[in-house]
């Protein structure tokens, strides 16, 4: 009988979830779901297809042996943290947070290899708000503190998982209740980069278009079954991972102005995140008290 997962790691999207959900995996008493990224909770249509179907991507139960899911998308979605409360009442959830500005950029890149995005950083901020929404960690986490004590929620930083895995995932098998003493090494998963050929990013966003025009046709929704709609997305998703140069998605694109810019736009909410959980993420990220950074 397949079980429930005992944590997840609920967020950020590109702060390392991937990369952290690859190297749990190595742990002998961890064993992740079948897949990164179920978004079980974040999907109307995964979530309509009801419970069984969320437990298919999960093991049978085992003693000592600690179950777990990533999936980003749980931070951003409004829904999550009331539907996983009705489900998983006393599940872990461990959030890793990334240099919001770093965050939206590195997201923005993301969109621009998968050939869904075609502006520039700056203009697609004023067209499309969700890249610094999704940086607003204070306002997101916020919401499952309605629904799960706070000792159930482990803040971790993005940065940190960066310069000293070693230690942050020590702070996770500690949270879950595993010894913290381990040899895992930081697999590096769904690192960014910048496109290598337009001709790619062209032809994936042609793909997005039809999907969309489908969904608009009087037969799109019966045809893209969520079955379908996984298979086209995780498609994509690899073109657009083998299409990307070996590059990391550093923010040599954004100018001294436009990122001081962004770090005041986000320094209320980075309060709001400090206030409520008690962290510095002012310190970690080198933010001074005018909200600029570096």
């Amino acid at each position: 009988m397949t079980g429930l997962p005992d944590f997840i790691v609920i967020g950020s999207q590109k702060s390392g979830t991937s990369s952290l959900y690859a190297s749990l995996a190595k742990h002998q008493n961890i064993v992740m779901a079948n897949r990164s990224e179920v978004e079980y909770f974040s999907y109307d249509l995964r979530y309509s297809a009801g419970i069984d179907y969320y437990k298919s991507h999960f093991p049978a139960n085992a003693p000592g042996i600690v179950v777990g899911e990533v999936s980003p998308g749980y931070m951003i979605n409004e829904l999550c943290a009331e539907r996983m409360r009705q489900v998983l009442p006393k599940v872990k959830l461990i959030a890793v947070l990334r240099h919001p500005v770093d965050r939206a950029y590195s997201a923005w890149l993301m969109q621009v290899s998968k050939g869904s995005e075609s502006l520039g950083f700056e203009k697609a901020l004023s067209q499309n708000p969700i890249y610094l929404q999704h940086s607003l960690y204070g306002k997101q986490l916020r919401r499952y503190l309605k629904f799960y004590p706070r000792e159930q929620i482990c803040i971790l930083f993005f940065e940190d998982l960066i310069s000293n895995p070693h230690d942050l995932i020590s702070q996770v098998l500690d949270f879950i209740g595993l010894d913290k003493n381990h040899n895992i090494s930081l697999f590096k998963e769904n690192t960014g980069g910048q496109p290598r050929f337009k001709i790619v990013t062209d032809f994936l966003s042609l793909m997005l278009n039809l999907k969309k025009n489908l969904l608009r046709s009087k037969y799109g929704k019966m045809i893209f079954s969520r079955w379908l709609d996984d298979v086209s997305r995780r498609i994509r998703n690899v073109i657009a991972e083998l299409n990307r140069k070996g590059t990391s998605s550093s923010n040599t694109a954004l100018s001294p102005e436009l990122r001081m810019r962004l770090c005041s736009h986000f320094y209320k909410d980075i309060l709001l995140l400090e206030e409520t959980f008690n962290i510095s993420a002012k310190e970690k990220w080198k933010m001074d008290q005018d909200g600029r950074g570096q």
